[in-house]
């Protein structure tokens, strides 16, 4: 089995800026675990740059950070690097991650009849709520959907299976769920405004509810 992982992941704006820096994670675990490591970020991670790392490296897990629409994800400057019925085939054999919007309404299924052995992402926005986007990985509201998201790839380098991976991610989410569920009734304190609070859980159930696994 290929020991080569490959990493997309663009920050133009705070949206995406999140997952880009929580990415970081991603690639401190494949370096304890003596993985290759294929990033390109930014301006490098292009349709074409992506393309020729994963035919010529062959990762056997990729993720995707960018935004999304149900046939594509995006890269640098917003400009689609995975797309349907173009370059899905990239995913034949891959574990793949997509942290982009709506990609589980089309791409995932495309990709995944291609013979991507299995494909998680989010066929509803992937939203959540965040203070600061210029210290996203001390940011403690945005805090509770990464680790949640990041359960996938750190599981999964881990030797989980997709499935484990999912259900390790769902739990993640529930239990942020069930936090700031805590906050809302007011059976635990926080200085957290309701409305905020809100905003957090609604993000939190359109995450887990949306995300999606083919496998």
């Amino acid at each position: 089995m290929s020991e080569t992982i490959f990493i997309g992941r663009c920050d133009d704006d705070p949206i995406v800026t999140f997952p880009f820096h929580w990415a970081e994670q991603i690639k401190e675990e494949a370096e304890k675990l003596e993985l290759d490591i294929i990033d390109l970020q930014k301006e490098n991670y292009t349709e074409e740059k992506a393309r020729r790392c994963i035919e010529e490296y062959a990762p056997f897990f990729v993720f995707f950070n960018g935004h999304g629409e149900a046939w594509h994800t995006t890269g640098h400057q917003q400009r689609p690097v995975l797309i349907a019925n173009k370059n899905d085939f990239l995913l034949k054999d891959k574990i793949a991650y997509v942290v982009s919007c709506y990609t589980a309404q089309y791409l995932g299924q495309m990709a995944y009849d291609k013979g991507c052995k299995a494909y998680i992402g989010y066929e509803d926005d992937f939203a959540f709520v965040y203070l600061n986007e210029d210290a996203p990985l001390d940011d403690n509201i945005a805090k509770v959907y990464m680790e949640a998201s990041n359960e996938v790839p750190l599981t999964i380098l881990n030797g989980g299976t997709p499935k484990e991976a999912y259900e390790k991610s769902q739990k993640t989410f529930d239990k942020g769920i069930d936090y700031w569920e805590k906050r809302w009734k007011g059976t635990e304190k926080t200085k957290v405004p309701p409305k905020v609070i809100g905003d957090i859980l609604a993000a939190l159930l359109t995450d887990k509810d949306g995300q999606r696994l083919f496998y």
